[in-house]
């Protein structure tokens, strides 16, 4: 019994981290797209808050996802079975997520460093696109998530 708890748990965290880590890259996107300078101060805001929630997020993820691997991937053929490509696939992702939201990350702190509060020129398009593609990422990982869960 304590021991489905626990995966309970686990799994739940790991549902509730891919949440966050894609409404908050929607909310973010969206209020980038709103072309209004008065509101680019609480755009910023919200990147900076979206980051720091971002990269606890993928945190918990890593770490639940290795405890849900060692509950379900033993035994599995990893090289050779359909479950394997998509672990394989999924873990690419989670390796591009990565690096984009290393550089949504720098772009906000550049940006904040700098005092800025106006997005003029290319920084309004350029943030806009890493949050927009931190979405699609999220997505496409949890459904590999859901795939391996209910495949193996």
């Amino acid at each position: 019994m304590a021991a489905a708890l626990a995966s309970f748990g686990i799994r739940g965290l790991h549902v509730l981290s891919v949440a966050v880590l894609a409404s908050g890259a929607l909310v973010v996107t969206d209020l980038l797209a709103r072309d209004d300078r008065d509101a680019d101060a609480f755009a910023l805001s919200a990147a900076a808050a979206y980051e720091v929630a971002s990269w606890i997020a993928l945190g918990v993820l890593v770490m639940t996802g290795v405890g849900n691997l060692g509950a379900i991937g033993q035994g599995l053929q990893w090289a050779v079975s359909p479950w394997g490509v998509v672990f394989r696939l999924k873990l690419g992702a989670v390796a591009l997520l990565l690096i984009v939201s290393a550089l949504r990350t720098t772009a906000i702190a550049i940006l904040l460093s700098e005092g800025e509060v106006v997005l003029s020129g290319r920084r309004r398009p350029v943030l806009k696109t890493l949050y927009w593609v931190t979405l699609p990422l999220a997505l496409a990982i949890a459904v590999a998530g859901v795939t391996l869960a209910h495949r193996p």
